[in-house]
């Protein structure tokens, strides 16, 4: 049986009680989710920007906390939740179908979540005075407005091309999204590539390592800092990597 932890103070006392430390934590937490609660109350009107990975479970996240909420994710590609950590998995074969790297439609999130979702649109600009986005529907080239009372930016990186795509050369890539892992397939098919070269030395890029290794090319892999991962936030398993590196190549 559950009782409010106000009636459960009265009943057996403040003072001295064995019970008080558990009953103070517990009504901390209490009064920490309704202020949450008001909170999202008053913020009816949010937008994430951004579908790939952390925007939908930003929209999710939201939703829950608040059924009430109006919610919209605004995404600039066709897709959204696309798995893209599993972007080289898919160049290298072991993910072999491109639906795969789909988690959800937009359906689901309109159906089940009750979330809006506007794909093929760009956030052009952010009025933070007047809390308005200005939007840009790529399809018909149409701009509107849309308020927003909170705002998540949920956009993710932008890779470094290094002014190397700028130059027309052939054989350049980044990888960041489905279409890149696609093209990046066309050219293995072709099968006249013999080396690549992987600049970044994070997850995504050993990563693509493997994947080229597989397709039995040679790979050099260039990093600005010293060391496998620089960024990462667990580095007990790093002084492995070299050793399995050379292993798999």
């Amino acid at each position: 049986m559950h009782f409010p932890i106000d009636l459960l103070i009265k009943a057996h006392g403040s003072e001295g009680h064995p019970w008080q430390p558990l009953l103070s934590r517990a009504a901390a937490r209490e009064s920490a989710q309704r202020r949450r609660r008001y909170r999202l109350d008053k913020a009816d009107n949010i937008v994430v920007i951004g579908g790939m990975a952390c925007g939908p479970k930003a929209a999710a996240r939201a939703r829950r906390c608040d059924p009430k909420a109006r919610i919209t994710i605004v995404e600039e590609g066709t897709n959204v939740s696309e798995a893209t950590c599993g972007l080289p998995y898919h160049i290298s074969g072991v993910i072999e179908k491109q639906r795969e790297l789909v988690r959800r439609k937009p359906d689901f999130f309109r159906d089940v979540l009750d979330v809006d979702v506007l794909t093929q649109t760009r956030a052009l600009s952010i009025d933070r005075r007047a809390h308005t986005l200005q939007l840009l529907h790529l399809e018909t080239e149409q701009v509107s407005t849309l308020a927003y009372d909170r705002l998540v930016l949920a956009t993710g990186s932008t890779p470094a091309t290094l002014g190397l795509k700028e130059t027309r050369l052939g054989g350049i890539f980044t990888l960041s999204k489905i279409s890149d892992a696609l093209a990046i397939r066309d050219l293995l098919a072709q099968d006249r590539t013999r080396k690549a070269v992987i600049v970044g030395a994070g997850l995504i890029g050993l990563e693509m390592a493997e994947a080229f290794v597989s397709r039995n090319l040679e790979v050099t892999v260039v990093e600005t800092f010293d060391g496998y991962c620089p960024r990462s936030s667990t580095r007990k398993w790093l002084p492995m990597l070299p050793t399995t590196c050379r292993a798999k190549a």
